[in-house]
């Protein structure tokens, strides 16, 4: 049994210490947003929050977040900057099989938590993002917009 608190409730999942928060989350508390993509930390399908910091969650051992908290797009939605990242991911139609969409939003919320943040950053943590159906354009210039305000005006097109 592993004590965890996922957005902000206590939770007892009766799993091997061992077993990778994804699965946690999804197959024990039915929260589906961080999707398995890889399963390496290279595609952020699985993104999630850890006491406020952007992490994958494909790998990551339920016994090492015992005592931190976990953020996921569910509860990040609710939440003003969470509410704002989504809304304008949606109204840019900035996803088209929508897949990654989830972690690139809670690494925006986190970008945008941050700001002001380097457009430069912004990129490199963007970047660990794999966008297959070839959304990554938009998604870039959702993030240039709500990182605009944060961190001064960020270069008109990314490199």
């Amino acid at each position: 049994m592993v004590e965890l608190s996922v957005n902000g409730r206590a939770h007892s999942v009766d799993v091997p210490e061992r077993t990778p928060l994804l699965w946690a989350l999804r197959d024990e508390l039915g929260l589906l947003a961080a999707k398995y993509g890889c399963g390496l930390e290279q595609c952020g399908a699985c993104s999630v929050l850890v006491d406020g910091v952007v992490q994958p969650s494909c790998r990551l051992p339920v016994s090492d977040v015992a005592g931190l908290e976990v953020t996921t797009l569910e509860a990040l939605r609710e939440q003003p900057d969470g509410r704002r990242v989504v809304e304008a991911l949606v109204a840019a139609n900035a996803g088209q099989c929508g897949y990654c969409l989830p972690g690139i939003a809670v690494t925006l919320t986190w970008l945008v938590r941050r700001s002001p943040v380097a457009w430069e950053e912004a990129l490199r943590a963007l970047d660990d993002h794999l966008c297959r159906c070839g959304s990554h354009p938009r998604i870039l210039r959702v993030a240039r917009q709500l990182l605009a305000a944060g961190s001064g005006d960020p270069p008109a097109e990314p490199a």
